[in-house]
C-alpha cells in the first residue's frame, strides 16, 4: 500500500478515491494527501462521491480523464 511509502514519495501524484471504495479505504487516501500536503509535493486528490473501487456513473469516467488528462499535460509536458 502506498500510505506506508508515503514519505518516500517525492514526484507529482494524483490520488483518485471512489467514497464507497471496501477495498482502500478513504481514511488510507487522505492520510496519504495529508502527507503529501505536509511535504509539499505536488498531488491533485479527487474523491467521487457514490463510487467505489472502480467508476461506474459516465459522470465520474468523464471527470476522470479529464483529471488525467490535465495531470498528465502538466507534470510530463510542462
Amino acid at each position: 500500500s502506498p500510505i506506508f511509502h508515503a514519505d518516500s514519495i517525492a514526484d507529482p501524484i494524483a490520488l483518485f478515491q471512489g467514497v464507497e471504495d471496501r477495498v482502500v479505504p478513504r481514511d488510507q487516501s487522505d492520510s496519504l494527501a495529508a502527507s503529501l500536503r505536509t511535504r509539499g509535493v505536488p498531488h491533485e486528490y479527487h474523491v467521487y462521491e457514490g463510487e467505489g473501487h472502480g467508476w461506474r456513473k459516465r459522470e465520474t469516467v468523464e471527470a476522470f480523464y479529464s483529471s488525467v488528462d490535465r495531470f498528465l499535460r502538466q507534470y510530463l509536458l510542462g
